[in-house]
C-alpha cells in the first residue's frame, strides 16, 4: 500500500508496542532509528494484516482527511483470531470482528471507505481459503463476497 507521509510505523506482534521511523522532512534524523512512541494496553495478535488507509493516489483526485477522517490510520486486522483495529489519532479503537478467523492474508482498501480482504490460511487447520470479506468502514460491518 502507498503510504503518502513521512513517516512509517511498526505494530510489535505479539508484544504491545508501537514505534515510529521519519524518512524524510524536518523530522528525519542523520541516522533514523525507530523511536517508541506508545504503549498498547493488551497485545497484540501474531500474523496480522496492517493496511494503511489512504485517500488514493496522486493525481486521482484523492481525498482529504476534511473528506473522510480515517484517511492516515492504520487497521491492523485478522492474525490468530478476528480482529479489527484501527490505529488514528495515536489511539486503538476495536471495529467489529471479521467474520472469519484467518492469517497471511492480502488486504487493500479503496477509496478510503471499503477494505477487502483476499485469500489467507484458516486459523485451526490452516486451510488455504478462496474468499473475499469486504469491510465497510462507515458502518462498521464485514460481510462475504
Amino acid at each position: 500500500m502507498l503510504n503518502l507521509t513521512n513517516n512509517m510505523y511498526w505494530f510489535e506482534f505479539g508484544g504491545n508496542k508501537i514505534g515510529r521511523l521519519y524518512i524524510e522532512g524536518a523530522e528525519q534524523e542523520e541516522f533514523p532509528k525507530w523511536r517508541l512512541i506508545a504503549k498498547y494496553r493488551g497485545e497484540f495478535p501474531c500474523h496480522f494484516t496492517t493496511l494503511y488507509i489512504n485517500g488514493g493516489g496522486q493525481g486521482q483526485n484523492p481525498l482529504s482527511i476534511e473528506q473522510n477522517p480515517n484517511i492516515g490510520s492504520w487497521f491492523l486486522i485478522g492474525g490468530m483470531d478476528n480482529n479489527c483495529l484501527q490505529y488514528i489519532d495515536k489511539n486503538i479503537i476495536h471495529r467489529a470482528p471479521m467474520i472469519q478467523e484467518k492469517s497471511f492474508f492480502s488486504a487493500v482498501c479503496v477509496r478510503a471507505s471499503k477494505i477487502y480482504t483476499l485469500g489467507g490460511y484458516e486459523n485451526i487447520e490452516k486451510v488455504q481459503l478462496q474468499s473475499c470479506e469486504v469491510y465497510d468502514i462507515g458502518n462498521d460491518q464485514w460481510e462475504t463476497n
